[in-house]
């Protein structure tokens, strides 16, 4: 029988620039990922925000003390890498820096942790799910397809249609904002495969957080953030391990 592969995982984070924090689902997942639930090697770390604006790096630096580590910090951003200035998002020279990062270090899959810009240019070329990979594989909708290889999470609930009753294109506590001036009984942690847009990829799975009456944004946010490091690192890895298998049958 072929030996499982070890998926090498790179992790995009932007962290907080007005708290100068940000980064705790990254952490946990890397924590949960030394403790077995996430079978992957996570070798490096891209953020958008440089060192000394937001935790991400003294996140890293502290679990590569921790573990003996040697997880790689990047920086790329658009003033580092400023042509082809799009309207949202990553500059196109931007997003190829990413992709060669990726290719250089042999990366297999990426997961978008708090990553609070729009994915453009060859990102969503080489990387991103596409309409297409679900008719060539309808009974998974594409879920597994050789190139959508990128995951993202969203602090809250996702619907399958048109997204007007749901929390798309918000980030963060306003996720939560979103649900309660929707009035909606339930919100979610949602994780989902990047596609070109804004939450528009499918979703890999997603767990629901009860809203009640009582509940203000700080309340459901925090609910959601709980869910969010509790199940980021083993869904991670049950979607890993169904690619890989998936994949193995295909070929």
């Amino acid at each position: 029988m072929a030996e499982i592969h070890r998926p090498n995982v790179a992790i995009m984070a932007s962290g907080d620039i007005a708290s100068g924090g940000g980064g705790s689902t990254m952490r946990q997942t890397i924590l949960r990922a030394q403790g077995g639930e996430l079978d992957a090697d996570i070798s490096t770390v891209i953020c958008n925000n440089p060192r000394g604006s937001v935790g991400v790096y003294d996140i890293v630096d502290e679990l590569n003390s921790m573990f003996g580590l040697e997880i790689e910090m990047l920086t790329i951003n658009g003033a580092l890498y400023p042509k082809g200035k799009q309207e949202r998002g990553q500059t196109l020279q931007e997003a190829d820096a990413i992709c060669d990062a990726l290719a250089t270090r042999n990366i297999d899959f990426v997961a978008c942790l708090g990553y609070m810009k729009q994915h453009n240019g060859a990102v969503i070329d080489e990387w991103a799910w596409k309409p297409e990979y679900a008719l060539e594989d309808p009974d998974h909708g594409g879920l597994y397809a050789v190139k959508a290889r990128m995951s993202n999470n969203h602090p809250g609930w996702l619907n399958d249609g048109d997204g007007v009753d749901d929390t798309k294109n918000t980030y963060g506590i306003h996720a939560s904002e979103k649900a309660l001036e929707l009035g909606l009984a339930r919100t979610a942690f949602t994780l989902q495969l990047v596609a070109a847009g804004i939450d528009a990829g499918p979703k890999i799975a997603e767990f629901f957080v009860d809203i009640e009456p009582d509940h203000d944004a700080d309340t459901v946010f925090g609910n959601v953030q709980v869910v969010e490091k509790r199940e980021t690192a083993r869904t991670l890895d049950a979607h890993l391990k169904n690619r890989e298998e998936h994949l193995r049958a295909a070929a």
